[in-house]
């Protein structure tokens, strides 16, 4: 396998708002940097020639929301609202957001003391494909012009679990607010050194096979089995006999 491959759960979603590359997110600020920087004389120190940030948003993959979801906060609670009842159906059995509380297991997470108490997990549809042995390191989006929430910091082996789901430091301690369709919520960057192309698409009948073996594997035994999920996943993606190979060349 030579590329990395982003397939959707539920149809649409790949097309409406699809994993891409942080260049097609770039946060207004730059443009006013990139602005001024040309009306500079150019040759003292500028923010706009800072490889260590502005390189950021040529690396990796951005995850954003995949639809309209308004967050109410009173201090330790959550309160969510999707956009209809037509959604929930969509999505089904599975939850749209879960609160990991601070009195359990977020309970020794460090957080920005400006942060509510309880990390909030937000779900999508979202599963990936990778080469053997490609991690992800999971992060915020950087810089971005405001500050409601930012993705805490992880390491994704999906050979372990591939599905892309976004744990949050939430910072409306009290109040209400939208996350609009299409918000950078995460940072996905590629642990190597390679290059690879990627592919972004609505889930394959043998893709929804593996989340059918995963959702078994996850549920098995009262402790997930890494190995045994490590193997499943090598075996259905990377198999000699996987149909995954003759459908992708």
């Amino acid at each position: 396998m030579k590329r990395i491959e982003f397939y959707s759960d539920i149809n649409g979603v790949a097309e409406t708002w699809p994993i891409s590359r942080p260049t097609e997110h770039i946060p207004r600020w730059v443009n006013l940097v990139q602005n001024d920087y040309k009306q500079s004389d150019k040759l003292q120190s500028h923010l706009y020639r800072c490889p260590g940030i502005f390189e950021l948003y040529k690396t990796g993959f951005i995850l954003p929301a995949w639809h309209d979801i308004k967050l109410t906060t009173d201090g330790e609670n959550y309160g969510w609202l999707l956009p209809n009842d037509e959604l929930k159906q969509l999505v089904g059995s599975h939850h749209i957001a879960q609160v990991h509380s601070h009195k359990t297991i977020a309970r020794y997470l460090p957080r920005p003391p400006w942060s509510h108490p309880s990390v909030l997990k937000l779900n999508t549809p979202w599963h990936i494909v990778a080469p053997r042995g490609v991690k992800f390191l999971i992060t915020a989006f950087p810089y971005p012009d405001s500050y409601e929430f930012e993705s805490v910091n992880g390491i994704l082996d999906p050979s372990i679990s591939s599905e892309l789901n976004v744990q949050l430091n939430y910072n409306v301690v009290n109040g209400v607010h939208i996350i609009k369709a299409g918000t950078p919520l995460a940072h996905i960057i590629p642990l190597t050194e390679r290059n690879y192309d990627f592919v972004v698409r609505d889930a394959t009948a043998w893709d929804r096979v593996w989340s059918k073996k995963r959702e078994y594997l996850n549920n098995m035994s009262f402790v997930i089995n890494r190995t045994r999920m490590k193997e499943a996943y090598e075996r259905h993606f990377h198999g000699k006999k996987c149909p995954f190979h003759f459908w992708r060349r």
